[in-house]
């Protein structure tokens, strides 16, 4: 069987697959609304006794920052080095000066601890905060 009237057969199968298909799903009525299922009662989970409204909770630091990766960060960083001015120069400058600010050259300079500030600063640089001349604390 040569390849062409293979493809012309298969074409016709298809159609005709398809022609079944469409009068089949005109032909037929519409489903009938589905009646509500009952729901289960759910059991609220008893109290654990070992815990106790006076038992001490640690509050969290005041210090505590938003968690950021290293890669959100790195994401970022890349972000102002390549579109947050319209020169690809001013952009890089940008983000060798959010960098700067943190007292490093390179990304995987950051310590952790800064992590959070710097995708913060990374987000307000791109808002449109120079951080070349910007004399805000951090």
């Amino acid at each position: 069987m040569s390849l062409e009237k293979t493809i012309e057969e298969n074409t016709k199968a298809v159609l005709a697959l398809t022609a079944a298909l469409l009068n089949s799903a005109v032909a037929t009525k519409p489903a009938s609304p589905v009646e509500p299922e009952k729901v289960a009662e759910v059991k609220k989970p008893q109290a654990d006794p070992t815990l106790t409204s006076d038992t001490p909770t640690s509050p969290p630091s005041e210090q505590e920052s938003p968690v950021a990766t290293f890669d959100q960060v790195r994401v970022a960083i890349l972000n102002v080095s390549h579109k947050s001015r319209a020169t690809p120069d001013e952009s890089r400058a940008q983000a060798e000066a959010l960098l700067a600010r943190f007292g490093t050259k390179k990304i995987s300079g950051l310590k952790e601890s800064q992590y959070a500030d710097a995708l913060s600063y990374a987000e307000k640089i791109m808002g449109g905060l120079d951080a070349e001349a910007s004399g805000e604390a951090l």
